[in-house]
């Protein structure tokens, strides 16, 4: 269970990272001195700029989509808060004979 949760961290942490880093380049490489054709500034600013779409793509689709997939899996609903199960007890069943 450690191993997973490490792995979750670090996961996140490379996520916000990429995410930092390539708004840090956009932004202070924005007014460059292009040379035209196959400028490696404006290659990289490109890369930069699908990342980041890419990343906030996927990060929509999780969070729109997670809770759903976890509660299948699971076998709940999600959208239900604090369903409790129908128990004789619940019911105030007596059992006499």
């Amino acid at each position: 269970m450690r191993a997973k949760k490490l792995t979750a961290i670090f996961i996140c942490g490379v996520t916000v990272a990429a995410l930092l880093l390539a708004g840090v380049f956009l932004s202070t490489h924005i007014e460059h001195d292009c040379t035209g054709n196959h400028c490696l500034v404006c290659d990289a600013m490109a890369a930069c700029g699908n990342l980041l779409r890419s990343l906030v793509g996927l990060l929509i689709f999780l969070g729109l989509f997670l809770p759903e997939m976890l509660a299948a899996q699971f076998g709940r609903p999600a959208s239900a808060h604090h369903v409790r199960p129908t128990t004789l007890v619940s019911l105030k069943v007596k059992l006499l004979n």
